[in-house]
């Protein structure tokens, strides 16, 4: 089984930069089978399941002008063709895309206005806790994925970090 985490980041000050935070702060745990990716925009070559990828994960920060560190997680999962026939509709278009069996997403909603260089430089980046909270949070909620029993066990220790046992992070 292989996964792969992407952070997607750039043309963000680096406090919002939440994609290639949560990959960086993910280098430290001992994750086997993981591979973690960082980029400035969504890869789509990732997209295709000739790639041998069985679950990607991807971390972004959004602009929808919600609350700054608000996380919200999306999955889709491709359960394989029917043995009814060919699928049709939204399914047959998956099944032609070839998309990994599971694709996963965790937008961070960074607050929209405000939020620029120049404000962060001069420490003035009130978001600024709200963004190192959604990327452990981000983390812990990635471990579970990995841990997730209908997910794939990628080498990923029940006791990785006393913070996700400590603060109940990642339940869901």
């Amino acid at each position: 089984m292989s996964v792969v985490v992407v952070g997607i980041g750039g043309g963000v000050p680096h406090t919002w930069a939440i994609g290639p935070r949560v990959v960086e702060r993910l280098g430290g745990e001992m994750l086997t089978g993981v591979r973690l990716l960082t980029s400035s925009h969504i890869p789509v070559r990732l997209l295709r399941a000739d790639t041998d990828i069985d679950e990607l994960i991807v971390v972004e920060s959004t602009h929808d002008g919600g609350v700054p560190g608000a996380v919200r997680q999306s999955a889709l999962e491709a359960h394989g063709p029917s043995s009814a026939g060919p699928e049709t509709g939204v399914f047959g278009l998956l099944s032609a895309l070839r998309m990994p069996r599971r694709v996963v997403v965790f937008s961070v909603e960074t607050g929209g206005a405000g939020r620029g260089p120049a404000a962060e430089e001069a420490g003035e980046d009130a978001g600024s806790a709200a963004a190192d909270a959604a990327v452990e949070s981000v983390v812990h909620m990635i471990l579970a994925e990995l841990r997730h029993p209908g997910g794939h066990d990628c080498g990923v220790p029940s006791e990785t970090s006393p913070a996700v046992a400590a603060s109940g992070a990642g339940a869901s």
